[in-house]
């Protein structure tokens, strides 16, 4: 159908391409007005009756409104029933090609909004305006549609009108804006934005007598209506003007009070454009909060922001800092006095006392386009009284702290300032130094100040005119933050930013930044803070947050945090300072250690030598319940682990170096980290022999052995075994013999050499009997099982893997089941019985995917590929074969079960 203008603006009514359309009565322009106020939507069949024909009944309602709706089609011209659609529930009016004067109104408005120039928002709202014929949905007399929504769009005509009114203020057109003013306090009386903007505009007229006179007009109006008095914001003007001032300012003084922008200025540049749309947006007070690091360049970005915004800000951009010299807070009562002298407000004007004057700020503020730079705000982000509630100005905060509560009191935007990438660092180095040589050596340097502006600029100064590699070696081999500065004491330096934030910390937050100096890894959670700190791990959490809104702690995830590098050896220098230093590691060791024996133990259950007595008092281990949760703690902490074993042995703590390595070996097998932690477990060998635990060196051996064997070393593999066997056997320890003995069966078997295996399981499996280790038997009869197929003794190997099988399942561990039901399915496969093969291998591999085992997966997929070959189904062994494609770049596991432990 021909495209339509839909109106309801005033008269409802349609025009088409001949002319307006003839709709009839009153109710037919109501279904019509009801069906365009939801355009796009389903108007249900009873709210189509109220809108209507209101409380009136009907014999049936439907079809009286299916009569309704077919009559207004043909009006219309809908023959095809594509502009009112029928619904289930209702109808709706799809205006795809067509337009109605509300939706036109809407949008100029939203626009309106959005542009800068008083000028050219006041053009847009004029052609707005010009939409309305008069009072809207004129000719909708039937229903209650009219009562319901005729007030609404009238308050956004009013809105509109007040909105283009301060326009024109801004814009100078004073005395078209008092005209629109008047109208619209007549028609409205109880709008106070019109009338404050009324009495601004008589008083920029220089008629402050009508403005009082509106004063007292506005105030009887509210006291007859309401009962109420006028508020906040117009009794400030009203005490101004009686005050004697013909204005809060005499003249307005457009003045850009910035320092100047950071010349080579890189790498945020999208951050900066972000922040500029944010900023000039025009609908409402925008308020952003730069947080970051010291010494991140978050003043240098707001700045550089503030002065590509001058033309957008056209009343002035003015910086103010809130904190004095030495870091000291100042008085926000004398800032804020310092804002109204920007204003051009005269001193013997400016009022005693931090609210007297944040009141007259904003009043002088309003329908100013003003952008405020408050720099380096406290923790607190007390500054809402130095905010301007009128749209048009914005405001730029920067804090060392995440200020989350102005986000929630006045809907602040936060942003984080990092450090730059690598790419963005060195580029700032050359501009800030075009002289520096690309190469090493600068490469070298842009690391050292790991993405810090102010440490990038204070080493271009420094390296300036000197051989720079032998200036990256001296920056390299002595103290960074000492070296990062412009001189003794000199506030641009890295420590001296440093400082500063640290001296605001409350001491319970400073003795825990100190003693995470102590923490090898990298990230860390509130587990190990509580450790070190003798806290609980709630107090803890909140400490690590409170570190991190204070940006001296990088938020990595949830409940992780890590520091920034150069931060890192500051903290170390500071927990020099503190005494407990020596007891806060000894605690954080056992937090791992006893953390990683619980979650071990839930991978499989077995005590780890050395650690049978409770945790210290007072220290709170990780609690992870059930294998999966086991496995993402260590996936979490597996860094911090090793880095703890290789800590304890560099710093002579043997037993905890052994200790926690033992406690490492189940997560190693189940998650198939040979090859990168042999140096792990040959660390607590080393530290195991010093302290002459012979129980416990027999099991790191145990360890250190697998770890060869599986990484491509059988040859050390059996060296280590057989140490360990040597060590049991002479401390009559048939546990640890069993161990031993398991593991050099492991080593021939997975050197093919099966014959020589079998006597070794053999022996496995019964001092395993002794020793009540129905696992460790279950593991040692599953090999003998796989050995004794590939000799060719079928039904020996049949029985032994039933054997294992059952053991597991009594124990419902899952990983021997698998192993155990792979073993059974290729004994059954050597057989010739494939099917029966299948119901073991598919177990097989449905119980390594809920381990979350890849490699395994992929052997067991190898092994159904070919029975599903054997069967005749080629389609279902392309299938498994192409999913073992899917994981062979992962490193195989074993054709056996665990490792021997």
């Amino acid at each position: 159908m021909a495209s339509v203008e839909f109106q309801v603006l005033g008269t409802v009514g349609a025009v088409g391409d001949d002319g307006p359309v003839g709709l009839g009565g009153g109710r037919m322009r109501t279904l019509l007005a009801a069906l365009l106020l939801r355009a796009g939507r389903v108007v249900t069949v009873d709210q189509l009756r109220l809108d209507v024909w209101g409380e009136e009944s009907s014999l049936s309602p439907r079809g009286v409104i299916q009569a309704g709706v077919s009559r207004l089609r043909r009006a219309l011209g809908d023959t095809d029933a594509t502009l009112i659609r029928t619904d289930p529930s209702g109808y709706l009016i799809d205006l795809d090609g067509h337009t109605t004067d509300l939706q036109q109104f809407r949008e100029l408005t939203a626009a309106a909004r959005k542009v800068d120039q008083p000028t050219h928002r006041i053009e847009l709202l004029d052609r707005a305006l010009g939409l309305w014929r008069g009072d809207p949905l004129q000719g909708a007399t039937t229903g209650t549609l009219v009562d319901r929504h005729a007030s609404a769009l009238a308050e956004e005509r009013l809105a509109a009108a007040e909105l283009r009114a301060a326009a024109r203020l801004h814009s100078g057109a004073v005395d078209a804006a008092i005209a629109d003013l008047a109208a619209l306090t007549t028609s409205s009386p109880l709008r106070e934005g019109a009338w404050l903007l009324l009495m601004r505009a008589f008083v920029a007229a220089g008629r402050s007598g009508e403005a009082l006179a509106a004063y007292d007009a506005v105030r009887r109006v509210l006291a007859d209506e309401l009962g109420a008095d006028p508020g906040p914001e117009l009794r400030d003007l009203h005490q101004t003007i009686l005050a004697g001032a013909t204005s809060p300012v005499d003249s307005w003084p457009v003045r850009t009070r910035l320092p100047l922008t950071v010349a080579g200025f890189v790498g945020r540049d999208d951050l900066v454009r972000q922040l500029r749309a944010t900023l000039a947006d025009a609908d409402g007070t925008p308020v952003v909060a730069l947080s970051g690091l010291p010494g991140v360049g978050k003043t240098t970005l707001a700045i550089r922001v503030a002065h590509e915004l001058r033309s957008t800000f056209t009343d002035g951009q003015w910086f103010v800092a809130l904190r004095g010299g030495g870091g000291v807070p100042r008085d926000l009562a004398e800032v804020c006095g310092e804002l109204l002298t920007y204003c051009g407000v005269p001193a013997d004007v400016i009022p005693t006392g931090l609210e007297a004057r944040a009141g007259l700020l904003r009043q002088t503020l309003t329908g100013r386009r003003v952008l405020l730079i408050l720099d380096d705000a406290g923790a607190d982000g007390d500054v809402e009284s130095l905010l301007p509630n009128s749209v048009g100005a914005a405001v730029l905060i920067t804090s060392r702290h995440r200020l989350g509560a102005l986000a929630i009191s006045v809907g602040a935007r936060c942003r984080t300032v990092d450090p730059l990438a690598l790419p963005q660092a060195r580029d700032l180095l050359l501009a800030a130094e075009p002289g520096l040589a690309e190469g090493e050596a600068l490469d070298e340097l842009v690391r050292l100040c790991a993405g810090l502006p102010l440490a990038l600029r204070i080493a271009a100064v420094t390296a300036a005119g000197l051989n720079l590699s032998t200036y990256v070696a001296h920056l390299r081999d002595g103290s960074r933050l000492d070296r990062l500065s412009l001189g003794p004491g000199h506030l641009g330096g890295v420590r001296a930013a440093f400082d500063l934030s640290h001296r605001a910390l409350p001491p319970a937050e400073r003795e825990l930044f100190a003693l995470l100096g102590l923490h090898p890894g990298h990230e860390f959670g509130a587990g190990v803070a509580a450790a070190l700190t003798g806290r609980s791990p709630a107090d803890a959490a909140g400490s690590l947050s409170r570190l991190a809104d204070a940006s001296l702690l990088i938020r990595v995830d949830v409940d992780r945090y890590a520091f920034h590098d150069l931060l890192l050896e500051y903290v170390c220098e500071q927990v020099s300072k503190y005494p407990q230093a020596i007891v806060a590691r000894a605690r954080m060791l056992d937090w791992y250690l006893y953390s990683a024996a619980a979650a071990a133990g839930q991978i499989y259950d077995s005590g780890i030598a050395g650690i049978s007595d409770p945790p210290p008092t007072g220290l709170v281990p990780e609690s992870v319940v059930g294998v999966d949760a086991a496995l993402g703690w260590f996936d979490r902490e597996w860094d911090n682990l090793v880095a703890a074993v290789q800590w304890a042995s560099e710093h002579g703590l043997d037993d905890r170096c052994w200790q926690l390595a033992a406690s490492l070996w189940r997560y190693v097998e189940a998650r198939r980290r040979w090859q990168d932690h042999r140096t792990l477990f040959a660390t607590a060998v080393d530290a195991a022999r010093r302290t002459g635990q012979v129980q416990g060196l027999g099991g790191l051996l145990n360890d250190y052995g697998n770890a060869q064997l599986m990484s491509g070393h059988p040859d050390r593999a059996i060296d280590a075994f057989e140490e360990a066997h040597e060590l049991a056997r002479r401390a009559n320890d048939s546990r640890r013999e069993a161990v031993a003995t398991g593991n050099l069966g492991r080593v021939l078997h997975l050197e093919n050499r099966h014959a020589e295996a079998v006597p070794y399981y053999r022996e496995c499996y019964q001092l395993c009997g002794k020793t009540e280790q129905p696992l460790g038997q279950a593991n040692a009869i599953t090999n003998l099982a796989s050995c004794l197929m590939r000799l060719g003794d079928l039904d020996g190997a049949e029985e032994a893997a039933a054997e294992g099988y059952e053991i597991y399942r009594t124990f419902e561990y899952r990983r021997g089941l698998a192993m155990a039901a792979g073993s059974r399915g290729e004994i059954q496969l050597e057989r010739g019985n494939y099917r029966e093969a299948l119901v073991h291998l598919t177990e097989c591999l449905d119980l390594f995917r809920q381990l979350g085992d890849p490699s395994m997966e992929a052997e067991a997929q190898v092994v159904i590929a070919l029975t599903q070959e054997k069967v005749g189904d080629l389609t279902a062994a392309r299938l498994a074969a192409a999913k073992f494609v899917q994981f062979a770049n992962l490193s195989g596991g074993p054709q056996t079960t665990e490792a021997f432990r």
